[in-house]
């Protein structure tokens, strides 16, 4: 091999150890969505099982905490991976759909019914364990 061949080998070669660095660097992402699922269904389960207005105000200020703070571990993440904002994105509106769903709902027509809020408990942290598993998946290259 020449000295321009080596240097191309070289540089392939880095470029690949990059590729992977980044992919595990990314893996972050899989344990905010598995704490995030978690939560949302901890919280849902609050309100299956304590009267609203107590579980609305006694639930709040812990799940304004812990949106908090795992927003502030995610920031001070150096990686994203590929399609990030696509995949956040869509896990957050699913996410979403499934708390307005099972709030509007429960409030209004099932309040006493703790199925219908573990229920939305599930299906909110199954979004979140969805992302995460694309999240693995795409990290491990």
């Amino acid at each position: 091999m020449n000295e321009v061949q080596m240097d191309a080998a070289a540089q392939l070669a880095r470029a690949e150890r990059l590729g992977a660095e980044a992919r595990r660097g990314g893996r972050w992402y899989v344990r905010y969505m598995l704490v995030f699922g978690v939560g949302s269904f901890a919280m849902a389960a609050v309100f299956a099982f304590v009267d609203g207005k107590t579980a609305a105000f006694v639930t709040m200020p812990f799940w304004i905490a812990f949106v908090v703070a795992i927003s502030v571990w995610s920031a001070t993440r150096k990686v994203g991976m590929r399609g990030f904002g696509a995949l956040h994105g869509t896990v957050m509106l699913g996410w979403t759909l499934a708390w307005i769903t099972t709030v509007v709902v429960g409030s209004n027509w099932m309040p006493d019914v703790w199925q219908w809020w573990i229920g939305g408990g599930v299906v909110m942290a199954a979004f979140a364990f969805a992302g995460a598993g694309v999240a693995h998946r795409r990290s491990r290259g």
